[in-house]
């Protein structure tokens, strides 16, 4: 993690993110580690890592590696076909200021020349196979040469945003799938939209409809008394429960939540891009306050 965090850190992170939806479009769907697509891949090597072959048993041990890197300076895009499984160990390819190949990286990781050649080609097929193909230079360069403001501009271009309409569609659905009550209390009445995991630094919720259900007046803020820390919404829903009596009701509510969030397909932040959003807060945290306190020097 950088210590110091500037605005060119904010601009790489947007350029990723940026990269990350050019990738997709082009694919047609969301890719993620929870993807079809990514289990063919680890089906395809084995389960093991494709510079160094060791055994992937754990989930926690496989790591997503981007071939030609999601970076200003290479300029490679979240696609299958630029993805293969890493382990830890091999997943840091880094050095001052300038980066390695996976061609360098490979050579660095396997020393034996002829498993080394295997694995290359077995990367080349990877690539061909889903059939990858790099940006052209001018877009390249483009990209190299944005900066924050650019790059947000170009996300907004890319991701377009549902229809109004299907927005209250979606948000008559939900309700009714709770059969128009609250879904920590169960009461009636004006209902709210609230967040599964709240859109924080603490739980990373994003702002869509698989993170939100209906909530009443009472029920829309996390109140649980007893506890100073930040809590989460079961132990809002447990809180719920036991206030009014009904603590037998708490696994089946909990459930009908779970169910919602499986349902609308809710993508969890990887924690990599959690410390990228955490190291964005603070530069715009330090960026802010400095304007601010800029300003009132003015006054």
């Amino acid at each position: 993690m950088a210590i110091r965090n500037t605005k060119q850190d904010a601009a790489n992170t947007a350029v990723r993110a940026l990269l990350t939806a050019k990738g997709e479009t082009y694919l047609g769907e969301k890719y993620t580690k929870g993807s079809k697509m990514w289990a063919d891949i680890l089906d395809d090597f084995f389960y093991k890592c494709a510079y160094c072959e060791k055994e992937l048993y754990e989930r926690e041990e496989i790591e997503m590696e981007h071939l030609i890197m999601l970076n200003k300076e290479d300029v490679g895009l979240h696609h299958p076909g630029n993805t293969v499984p890493i382990c830890k160990a091999c997943n840091k390819r880094g050095r001052i200021k300038i980066y390695y190949t996976w061609q360098e990286h490979l050579a660095q990781r396997c020393s034996d020349s002829a498993t080394r050649k295997q694995l290359e080609e077995k990367i080349k097929k990877q690539l061909a196979y889903y059939n990858y193909k790099e940006l052209d230079e001018e877009t390249k360069k483009e990209i190299s040469l944005m900066s924050i403001t650019k790059a947000e501009q170009h996300l907004k271009d890319i991701i377009k945003p549902t229809v109004e309409t299907n927005h209250r569609v979606l948000w008559k659905e939900i309700k009714s799938s709770y059969n128009g009550k609250c879904a920590f209390c169960n009461g009636s009445g004006e209902l709210y939209k609230v967040m599964i995991k709240e859109c924080n630094q603490t739980e990373f919720g994003t702002r869509c409809y698989c993170n939100h259900v209906p909530a009443c007046e009472k029920c829309k803020k996390r109140e649980v008394k007893e506890v100073t820390t930040f809590y989460s919404w079961e132990k809002q829903l447990e809180y719920v429960c036991r206030s009014k009596g009904e603590e037998k009701n708490f696994e089946r509510r909990r459930q009908i939540i779970l169910d919602h969030v499986k349902k609308y397909g809710y993508q969890k932040i990887l924690e990599e891009s959690k410390e990228e959003i955490k190291n964005l807060a603070k530069d715009l945290y330090i960026t802010v306050s400095k304007v601010v306190k800029d300003s009132i020097r003015k006054i």
